[in-house]
């Protein structure tokens, strides 16, 4: 591929300006980078300090609530706005809201059932050494239960303020803030609300973030860095600005240079690799056609024998044909439809268009020494792709006869029910050496090289599952010990189905054109 002259001034102009950039953002990285570190420690600050406030309101909570002896004395700590609610268990037995639901008001009987489940969680696990904190979420913000219990087995389990938890830490932030003014610092519970707002001013840029943990467990401290900050320009980053361009427009060019090189030599490679393979695969009808030959000359007394021979060369005469359009068009990747949409449709027995099919490459197999036989299970009617079926069994017979010589080959049909939809399923087995397990995705693919020889599977196979696929169907191979099995399917129609071709002569034809 020839090399614009344009290029030539284009990409140095590019490559200054994408370096420009690079240079720019690396101010910011750099920047970020320094600030990350530093912030860490920030963020450790918060995390203690947050902590040990939260600890330290929900104490003060519990002694308070410890030292009352009286329901009415816990509801004055509640309705006093300290707390939110409080629930007090005495040698298992709750003192607080009472059992009885007689003395509990209506707002405690509701807050009960709210907090019921985590409550429960909660006392699971407590200890005298074990205190357990849980986050409750709510409309207007969540905030922390606590839950404790004594030697005496007393469970006093509180449920903070609200706004007064976000006090006390919006206060715990603003002491570790002092001193750090390049950063934006907070606090963000697990709903995703932060304790206070931002500064206010131009977004800001992530700086870090670090999960907190002990009774704040779910909620994360994050820093981050305004975009104003600079640093200066590294010198390295100005020097290449300058000299990095004109060497990257140079090596661009020269990798330019050898990608055409290299798709220049693929192509080739391609266009000797699809001439390789369609000398391979035009071998099977001539030697058809050779072969009828010879036996239409040693018995030339015998007019019905000779009809019939006729009959045979005149359909492999057809079958060349198409096979040097269906190898022109799969050259260049004419891909018929996946869906079976467009396929000629032909009111036909299946058993009768595999019967043909098998019997028009019997004697091509016997002379290989590979005796076939037929196992038909598909003897009623169907509207479907006849061409199609007759040209995938001739393709899955004539490789069974090259690639296991001398050896039983075994059709088997029948029919399906899948996805709501009835499918013709073909199975060719033979007694060969099989697939090599390792080929067995790739033995369609008309490039595939395989075996001691260097053998290719040629376009036989391609053909075989883009018709199968083109049908409806799909295309595989299995192991059968000895030999491998080739199973494909394609889609059936019903006999009443409106026919797209309903030409009953065409049933056991081959298809016009394989892609």
């Amino acid at each position: 591929m020839p090399v614009r002259p344009g290029l030539l001034v284009a990409l140095p102009l590019a490559a200054i300006g994408a370096l420009a950039l690079y240079a720019l953002e690396s101010d910011y990285a750099l920047l970020r980078a320094r600030q990350g570190e530093a912030a860490l420690g920030a963020l450790g600050g918060i995390d203690g300090a947050a902590r040990a406030a939260a600890a330290r309101m929900a104490g003060e909570a519990v002694r308070r609530i410890a030292a009352a002896d009286r329901p009415e004395a816990l509801r004055g700590i509640v309705l006093g706005g300290a707390v939110e609610f409080v629930v007090l268990h005495r040698a298992g037995r709750r003192v607080f809201p009472p059992e009885d639901a007689a003395g509990q008001l209506v707002p405690e009987r509701d807050k009960l059932a709210a907090l019921s489940g985590v409550l429960a969680s909660a006392r699971a696990g407590l200890s005298p050494t074990a205190p357990a904190w849980a986050w409750v979420a709510g409309q207007d913000g969540g905030t922390l239960l606590h839950c404790v219990r004594d030697a005496a087995a007393t469970d006093v389990c509180v449920l903070l303020n609200a706004a007064g938890l976000r006090a006390v830490l919006a206060d715990a932030l603003a002491a570790v803030r002092r001193g750090v003014e390049p950063w934006s610092l907070s606090l963000v519970d697990p709903d995703g609300r932060a304790v206070d707002d931002l500064p206010a001013g131009p977004p800001v840029l992530p700086l870090g973030v670090l999960p907190l943990g002990g009774p704040l467990r779910g909620w994360r401290a994050e820093a981050r860095l305004s975009p104003d900050a600079t640093v200066g320009n590294p010198p390295v980053l100005t020097l290449a600005a300058v000299l990095l361009p004109l060497l990257t427009s140079w090596l661009l060019l020269a990798r330019q240079a050898q990608r055409a090189q290299r798709a220049a030599l693929a192509d080739t490679r391609r266009r000797a690799g699809i001439s390789a393979q369609l000398s391979h695969e035009l071998r099977t009808p001539l030697a058809n056609l050779r072969l009828y030959a010879g036996l239409i000359r040693r018995r030339a007394a015998d007019a019905d024998a000779v009809r019939g021979y006729c009959t045979v060369i005149e359909l492999e005469t057809d079958r060349l044909g198409r096979l040097v359009d269906n190898a022109v068009a799969f050259a260049r990747d004419d891909v018929p439809p996946a869906d079976g949409r467009g396929a000629a449709l032909v009111l036909a027995v299946p058993d009768a268009v595999v019967r043909d099919a098998v019997e028009r490459l019997r004697t091509l197999c016997e002379e290989a020494g590979c005796p076939v036989t037929v196992r038909a299970a598909a003897p009623h009617p169907f509207r479907f792709d006849g061409a199609a079926v007759a040209q995938i069994l001739t393709n899955l017979l004539d490789n069974a006869r090259k690639y296991a010589p001398g050896c039983a080959v075994e059709v088997v049909t029948r029919i399906e029910r899948a996805a709501g939809a009835d499918r013709l399923v073909l199975e060719v087995r033979d007694h060969g050496p099989g697939v090599p397990r390792g080929q067995h995705a790739r033995v369609f693919d008309p490039a595939v090289r395989a075996g001691a020889a260097g053998a290719g599977f040629g376009l036989g196979l391609a053909v075989v599952r883009r018709l199968a696929r083109a049908g409806g169907g799909e295309a595989r191979v299995e192991d059968a010990h000895p030999g491998a099995r080739f199973v494909a399917w394609i889609r059936l129609h019903p006999a009443d189905a409106d026919p797209v071709d309903a030409d009953p002569a065409d049933a056991g034809e081959e298809p016009s054109c394989v892609s």
